[in-house]
């Protein structure tokens, strides 16, 4: 994300640890729903600073978190988000090929090249065998994170990485997999089906993980 949206997102965390127990649980309830919005990530931590100032007013005078946003959570968030610009087209290009870098990026480097450093690559360096537990679990966690993409995408209407930084529980649910993953890695060995060139694997991770870096700082 931007350096804009960085810097309030520190802000409204920051904001977010003052205010009471209370208007905290009202304002996750609204960030949930915000967070699924297909609108920027600044505009996301916009409306968040917003209900937080609204919260923190409604405090100083005595009154509850209902009170100031109403009973109806959906319905606030509705006339809320009537108020946002939607993503533009560049926007949404730029957001879907996040995703697919997101997706490369944890296959790369955290499979690919981190299951066969544990496993054979490291005594033949620089060549590194592919396994049949590699290959079974880079596939597994390429379809995995594939489908979590599409399917935050269908549900949602917004980006998955939003969706990822934004929500705890869509990094935890992404946990067993990786371990799952982990474990066929390095467990499953089975016959070498093909060798690569680790200078090679190396170049092409710091390639997609750079363009998800500069891609990150042009999504609001």
């Amino acid at each position: 994300m931007s350096k804009r949206t960085r810097k309030l997102r520190r802000l409204n965390q920051h904001l977010d640890e003052k205010l009471t127990p209370a208007s905290t649980a009202m304002l996750h309830q609204i960030t949930r729903r915000i967070c699924t919005a297909p609108i920027s990530a600044y505009h996301q931590e916009s409306i968040r600073h917003d209900v937080i100032e609204i919260l923190q007013e409604a405090e100083s005078r005595g009154a509850s978190p209902e009170e100031a946003i109403g009973s109806d959570i959906a319905a606030f968030c509705d006339s809320v988000l009537a108020e946002v610009p939607p993503l533009t087209a560049r926007e949404r290009r730029l957001y879907a090929l996040r995703d697919v870098l997101f997706v490369l990026d944890d296959v790369l480097f955290f499979e690919l090249f981190f299951c066969i450093g544990l496993s054979r690559g490291i005594q033949n360096w620089p060549i590194l065998p592919i396994t049949l537990g590699i290959a079974l679990s880079s596939v597994l966690l390429l379809l995995s994170k594939g489908s979590f993409v599409l399917l935050a995408r269908i549900l949602t209407h917004t980006s998955f990485t939003q969706l990822y930084y934004n929500n705890l529980a869509v990094r935890m649910i992404q946990i067993p997999w990786s371990l799952l993953c982990l474990v066929l890695g390095i467990f499953v060995k089975g016959e070498v089906l093909i060798s690569v060139s680790a200078p090679i694997m190396i170049a092409v991770t710091v390639v997609i993980i750079t363009l998800d870096v500069l891609l990150d700082e042009k999504t609001d």
